[in-house]
C-alpha cells in the first residue's frame, strides 16, 4: 500500500478523481471523504457527490489496520479499489459505488474551539508550521459535506516521529459582519536533530499533512447573524522555514484566506 501511495504524490484532489494502477491492473482512488455513519453502515461521500460504499470485510480490516473508528470520526483520507466497468458497481442515478474494496482509511478530524481569550480553552502553539500549502488553487478549502462544513488544509511542517497536534482558535469576541478569523495551534512534543518537512509523508502517512476542522457551527453562526451570501475565512499562524523553535528571531505571523460563498 505504501508504494501504491507514494506514486500519487502530486495529483491528489478532494472529488477522489485521482487514481493509479495497482498490480492488477485495477484502478486505486485515493483522497478526502465525508464520513456517514446510518442503519445501512458506514459509507464515505465525496465533495463531488459519489458515495463510496465499502465491502463490510474490507472495512472490518481496514478499522483494525489502521485503527479507524468511523462512528468517531467526520472527515477521512481513504484509498479503495472497485471494477467500474461492472454494472453492479455502479449506480449512475444516485451516485453510488457499490461493492468497493477499501484499503485504506484514517481520521482527518482536529479541534475547533471558539473561547474567549487567555481562558483556560485558549491554546497555545509550542511550535510554528512552515506554512501551509495549497490545495488546488488556494492554501484554504472548504468541503461542503452532507453533515458538515470543513476546512480542509494541507499544513507543512517540521516532523519526523514525535507527536504533533493542529487545531482553531476562535475568539467570539472578534466576531464581526465581514470575516471569520481563526488562529493555528501547533502543538506536541518539540522535534531535535534533523527532520523533514511534513509533505515528504503526504502520501505514506497522510494524516502527517491533511487535516480537516469542522467549521459548520461558525459558518451557519455567520449565516444566521448577517445573512451575508459570502465570508472571507482567516487563518493566522506561526510561520518559520527555517527552524521549528517558537522563540527564533525569524518567526512571523501569517495569515492566509479565502472567500466562501454559501451554496443557495
Amino acid at each position: 500500500m505504501k508504494m501504491m501511495m507514494m506514486a500519487l504524490v502530486a495529483t491528489i484532489t478532494l472529488s477522489l478523481t485521482s487514481c493509479i494502477e495497482s498490480e492488477k491492473n485495477t484502478p486505486v482512488y485515493m483522497g478526502i471523504a465525508e464520513v456517514q455513519n446510518g442503519l445501512a453502515g458506514t459509507y464515505f461521500k465525496t465533495e463531488a457527490g459519489f458515495d463510496i460504499i465499502p465491502s463490510p470485510t474490507s472495512l472490518l480490516a481496514v478499522e483494525s489496520q489502521n485503527k479507524f473508528a468511523p462512528s468517531q470520526t467526520k472527515m477521512a483520507y481513504i484509498a479503495y479499489t472497485f471494477d467500474s466497468e461492472s454494472p453492479d458497481n455502479v449506480n449512475a442515478e444516485t451516485n453510488k459505488r457499490m461493492h468497493v474494496e477499501l484499503t485504506f482509511a484514517i481520521s482527518l478530524d482536529c479541534k475547533v474551539e471558539s473561547t474567549t481569550q487567555g481562558s483556560s480553552a485558549d491554546s497555545v502553539s509550542t511550535a510554528p508550521i512552515v506554512g501551509l500549502n495549497k490545495i488546488g488553487e488556494n492554501e484554504l478549502s472548504i468541503f461542503d459535506g452532507a453533515s458538515g462544513k470543513y476546512l480542509v488544509t494541507a499544513i507543512n511542517y517540521f516532523r519526523n516521529q514525535n507527536t504533533h497536534n493542529f487545531s482553531l482558535v476562535h475568539y467570539n469576541a472578534e466576531n464581526n459582519d465581514e470575516e471569520i478569523k481563526l488562529y493555528l495551534r501547533h502543538t506536541g512534543t518539540p522535534e531535535t536533530g534533523s527532520v523533514a518537512h511534513s509533505v515528504n509523508w503526504a502520501l505514506n502517512v497522510p494524516s502527517y499533512y491533511y487535516y480537516t476542522f469542522d467549521l459548520t457551527n461558525l459558518l451557519s453562526g455567520f449565516k444566521g447573524r448577517t445573512g451575508k451570501p459570502s465570508v472571507k475565512i482567516t487563518v493566522e499562524a506561526d510561520v518559520n522555514t527555517s527552524t521549528n523553535k517558537l522563540d527564533d528571531p525569524y518567526n512571523t505571523k501569517q495569515q492566509y484566506s479565502m472567500i466562501y460563498t454559501f451554496p443557495q
